[in-house]
């Protein structure tokens, strides 16, 4: 149900799902609505109980998402290591920062192609040409 809500979402910012063992089918399901959701900006999932194939599916979902930009993890159930655990906020961390590197990339060049689509109509709605009276 959760994940199916959020395939649709537009308005929910921040999402805290803490201490509700999810485990990994709830973890999948998360992350696969996070595939098409790119309203949610904020994740917090401690005791999630989601397990080693929960962060791989998590992490899965996490490629496909553009608006994710904070996620806050344990390793409470995770079924890893210290290390381990380190390497997966690593990871995450890493396409976080460079997926909204790109995202700001894109956003930038659809400004630029709006302002130079407005210059373009500004100048065709003039009645005259703009080169010859400046």
């Amino acid at each position: 149900a959760l994940g199916a809500a959020l395939k649709n979402n537009t308005g929910l910012k921040k999402l805290i799902l803490v201490a509700n063992s999810l485990k990994k089918e709830g973890i999948r399901a998360l992350a696969n609505s996070l595939q098409f959701n790119d309203a949610l900006e904020i994740l917090h999932l401690r005791g999630t109980e989601m397990g080693p194939d929960g962060a791989r599916a998590l992490r899965r979902g996490l490629k496909q998402n553009i608006g994710v930009k904070v996620i806050e993890l344990d390793d409470d159930g995770l079924g890893v290591t210290e290390a381990d655990h380190q390497k997966l906020v690593n990871q995450i961390e890493d396409y976080l920062s460079l997926q909204h590197e790109e995202r700001k990339a894109v956003n930038w060049k659809e400004i630029q192609k709006a302002e130079n689509k407005l210059k373009s109509d500004f100048r065709t709605a003039l009645p005259f040409d703009v080169k010859s009276e400046l």
